[in-house]
């Protein structure tokens, strides 16, 4: 199976880019970063120091939700692939499994894997009890080679128009979003806004990589 990846990367945040590409990097065979008005030049070198198989393609529609994604599909399918993955910068996708929920997708003739969401708090190993979630799931992954991929809509879903007959990944991404004071206060100031259960300290878990979603709600 060949993987394709894309995703959109920008300034703010950008500490969460350094943990979340290189794994995507590592399972795909080709890609390309969106770069959303990338002023600072380590961010810059950072991204280009991947780019033995990723290209880089400056834009202003990382902010744009359908266009940039639509943008990230359309340029990560020029190259051949089966599969084609757009993780956001802050999300983890569920990498030790990925082949086998592609492969699962490729049984049941989906167009679209859905990821349901882990929150994680203070560190990558770490996330919020599941009883507070109230995120995804999202799409993040799509069959590749639809030349009228267009997302479309509100709610943040990443559904492109007309597909249908999504499968679920039995295992969730990891949002890094919420994981450090820093990304919180980034958060309320770029929305106006954060959960309610990010003011204080939730009740966490231990990340284990092999638990099912399933499983992770009868905790």
């Amino acid at each position: 199976m060949i993987i394709n990846g894309a995703m959109r990367v920008h300034d703010d945040g950008f500490q969460l880019g350094k943990i979340t590409i290189p794994p995507m990097v590592a399972v795909c065979f080709d890609g390309c970063f969106i770069a959303d008005r990338l002023k600072n030049p380590d961010h810059r070198e950072y991204l280009h120091s991947k780019t033995d198989r990723f290209n880089v393609y400056h834009s202003e529609l990382a902010y744009d939700h359908n266009r940039s994604l639509t943008q990230c599909y359309k340029v990560a399918n020029q190259s051949c692939c089966d599969w084609i993955i757009t993780p956001d910068q802050d999300e983890l996708l569920p990498y030790s499994h990925l082949v086998e929920v592609l492969n699962e997708a490729d049984k049941r003739n989906s167009k679209m894997v859905m990821f349901p969401f882990l929150n994680c708090w203070g560190d990558i190993d770490t996330v919020i009890h599941p009883s507070l979630n109230r995120t995804g799931p999202h799409a993040k992954a799509y069959k590749a080679g639809d030349v009228n991929f267009q997302i479309a809509g509100g709610g943040g879903f990443c559904v492109p128009s007309g597909y249908a007959n999504a499968y679920h990944s039995p295992w969730p991404l990891r949002h890094l979003h919420m994981m450090t004071k820093e990304h919180r206060s980034m958060r309320l100031k770029t929305r106006g806004w954060v959960e309610p259960w990010a003011k204080d300290t939730p009740p966490t878990i231990p990340f284990d990589p092999d638990r099912t979603w399933k499983q992770w709600m009868k905790m």
